[in-house]
């Protein structure tokens, strides 16, 4: 509607009070107040009082056909510069495992809505490198034009955009800056590279095309199925990208160890009953050979003790994650760098590792444990309540 107005009338001015927007279009006396889930509240004069409520019709007629506009071009730029501290010695080995090998350089497509161009500060090449480096994202969102709810919308997907990078490059992607309309050369640039198709890969063969693609997850499915699928993966990479920032041993496993149960718990009323056992279950089915490899690494044993079998590993990891949580001990041990308990960064590692591996494999062949399900799971009891 104020893409119409802005055509109709000209210059659109706001200001935003709380969630509150207040619009005045030009000079002819219209205003609108604007709120998250309710109608526009207009004010106009009588002249042009026609006019407006024809944009009005026009603007519900589109939306009713899916007709957003062309979109809008938006950029928002992060800093990361992590320095030698609590952080970097608790994930000092997942650094070099993960971090290492992506520090990707230079622009990429991310989708095709998206570019993401970085430009790292250290170049040289190091057992292990300290994450700096500067990203800039270019996007677009849907709208005919740059307007508060536009920009909710574009806020909402930086946010969703910066934690796919930070997991792209398994390292946080730091800083709390606006988001801002990008500029006609910035689109230019972008759709360029676009064109290219050159995408910056989530895991190895997998890119944000994967992610995204979980929303067709089968041509037969219904239209939940595809959404479903696709939280879970989304609330994974959001613990992921909460756990690489913790100093804290405790508080980084319980996040990465979330961000394994966000891939089997479903968002439905039963996902409290037997959720333990459902973790067991799915993460089994859904890496078993990479849990094989986990336990078999030569530090495994003095990291998480003498553990024969993947349910009691997996019982432990859901402990690592409950515990912590229910007593509170999420303490982080006063020391230096170097001076903390080196298992524990092992254990970070190892725990991080398996993320990676079991989202890889669930964006590839995502499904869903009934362990718990009142109708299917006879030790779940309880009524059966349709979701």
């Amino acid at each position: 509607m104020l893409f119409l107005l802005k055509e109709r009338f000209g210059a659109i001015e706001h200001s935003q009070s709380g969630y509150t927007w207040e619009v005045k279009v030009s000079d002819a006396g219209l205003r609108i107040a604007l709120e998250p889930m309710k109608p526009p509240k207009v004010t106009s004069p009588r002249a042009i009082r026609a006019e407006v409520r024809a944009c009005q019709r026009e603007a519900q007629s589109r939306i009713s056909e899916n007709d957003f506009g062309s979109g809008v071009w938006w950029r928002a730029a992060f800093s990361t510069r992590m320095s030698l501290g609590p952080a970097v010695s608790t994930h000092f080995m997942r650094l070099m495992s993960e971090h290492n090998h992506r520090r990707f350089q230079g622009t990429w497509s991310f989708g095709d809505q998206a570019t993401v161009a970085l430009e790292q500060v250290n170049k040289e090449t190091t057992p292990v490198t300290i994450p700096a480096f500067d990203t800039s994202i270019v996007f677009r969102t849907p709208g005919p034009m740059a307007g508060p709810f536009s920009r909710r919308l574009a806020e909402e997907r930086a946010t969703n955009l910066r934690a796919c990078v930070a997991f792209a490059l398994a390292a946080p992607v730091e800083g709390m800056h606006p988001v801002f309309e990008a500029t006609a050369d910035e689109v230019e640039a972008s759709l360029a590279v676009l064109a290219t198709m050159r995408q910056l890969p989530l895991e190895p063969g997998l890119s944000l095309y994967d992610l995204e693609g979980l929303y067709e997850f089968r041509e037969d499915a219904r239209p939940e199925v595809g959404r479903e699928a696709y939280a879970r993966a989304e609330g994974c990479i959001y613990a992921y990208e909460q756990a690489m920032e913790q100093p804290s041993e405790h508080v980084a496993l319980a996040m990465y160890i979330s961000a394994l149960e966000a891939l089997a718990n479903p968002n439905t009323s039963w996902r409290k009953n037997r959720s333990a056992a459902r973790f067991v279950h799915f993460i089994e089915q859904l890496a078993s050979s990479e849990i094989d490899e986990t336990m078999s690494h030569p530090n495994f044993v003095q990291a998480f003790g003498s553990i024969a079998s993947r349910k009691k590993f997996l019982e432990k990891l859901y402990e690592l994650r409950s515990t912590p949580l229910h007593t509170g001990m999420l303490r982080h041990a006063v020391g230096g760098f170097f001076q903390t308990d080196t298992m524990a960064s092992i254990r970070v590692s190892l725990v991080s590792g398996l993320v990676r591996t079991c989202f890889a494999n669930f964006l590839r062949g995502p499904f869903s444990s009934l362990v718990g399900h009142p109708r299917v799971d006879p030790a779940a009891g309880g009524p059966f309540r349709p979701d």
